[in-house]
């Protein structure tokens, strides 16, 4: 932030927890330590997500929330994927 002033995100705060919630389609409301250990990807402008994050929790719909919850995320493979083949075209 600019001229010293600290960045803040208020994990104790209702309307911070419940605009989260709301965005992430979640049923419960997060833990203040859930909430902090994300905010931290915020950094330097938790002050302004926590502002969006009110203004989430008062909205009666998100534009861009759409009808269809969001599906879990897939298991990545910890396979690797095969190797491509380097072999060259001949031309004629």
């Amino acid at each position: 932030m600019r001229f010293g002033q600290p960045d803040v995100l208020a994990i104790d705060d209702y309307g911070i927890r419940k605009g989260f919630a709301k965005i992430h389609k979640l049923a419960e409301l997060p833990k203040p330590k859930e909430l902090l250990a994300y905010g931290e990807r915020w950094r330097p402008y938790r002050s302004v997500a926590s502002w969006y994050l009110w203004r989430a929790a008062e909205m009666k719909d998100l534009p861009m929330a759409g009808k269809q919850p969001k599906k879990a995320a897939a298991k990545r493979s910890t396979r690797a994927a095969p190797a491509k083949s380097k072999a060259k075209k001949s031309r004629k």
